[in-house]
């Protein structure tokens, strides 16, 4: 139905009003995406025991957005997470975290739209990702690149463990990794000291994963 909030304020100028029309109509369309900025991925992974989050939009049969929140028609199969509605905001859905891996499918129950979200245990974590890693200004105070630890090949969000930086190699960088275990992502900054390659090796704790990166320190912008 529709209804109409009449709104009136006092100020330095007198009283002021205005009217605000309201329409409550039924959900007839659901957009999920997956929140870690994975594109149009319609599979992402996260770690057991965090939290997944998703972007979402609801329209109606006119498909206009509709306002608010609190009120998402979604199916989870199987039924190892459900929505946390004390964290839901408006455009995001948070759900509880999945205590063991395995792929749970989160399903509109209005239109066909679907996701997938595939919860990895972090002692499967088998490598690391990091974007971007080709040159550096020797003039930049500091640079930083995203990094993920990846699982066969393809990134793991808030991945519930870290790489951490195991050696480095000569003196012309300094690199370090940031970030918390349930983050989107972890930051490697990199504070270049003197011109020619910089390489060091990332390992991530109680995994196997042990990989070296090399890129140039550049003497140009």
């Amino acid at each position: 139905g529709s209804s109409s909030l009449e709104v009136a304020a006092r100020g330095s100028d007198g009283e002021l009003d205005d009217v605000i029309d309201l329409t409550a109509e039924e959900a007839a369309k659901v957009s999920l995406s997956h929140k870690c900025n994975f594109l149009d991925f319609k599979t992402a992974q996260y770690g057991v025991g965090t939290a997944a989050t998703l972007d979402y939009t609801l329209r109606n049969r006119l498909d206009r957005i509709m306002l608010g929140y609190g009120f998402a028609p979604l199916s989870m199969s199987p039924a190892a997470i459900e929505l946390d509605a004390g964290r839901m905001r408006v455009g995001t859905l948070v759900f509880t975290p999945a205590m063991s891996a395995g792929l749970v499918t989160v399903r509109s129950t209005v239109d066909d739209e679907e996701l997938e979200l595939r919860f990895v245990d972090p002692a499967d974590i088998d490598s690391v990702k990091v974007n971007g890693l080709r040159t550096v200004s020797r003039t930049s105070r500091a640079a930083t690149r995203k990094v993920w630890p990846q699982y066969r090949g393809e990134r793991v969000c808030r991945a519930g463990v870290g790489p951490q930086v195991a050696s480095v190699v000569g003196t012309n960088c300094s690199v370090e990794v940031t970030g918390a275990a349930t983050d989107e992502h972890f930051t490697l900054e990199i504070t270049p000291q003197a011109v020619g390659p910089c390489a060091f090796t990332l390992e991530v704790p109680e995994t196997s994963v042990s990989e070296s990166f090399e890129f140039q320190i550049s003497d140009g912008e």
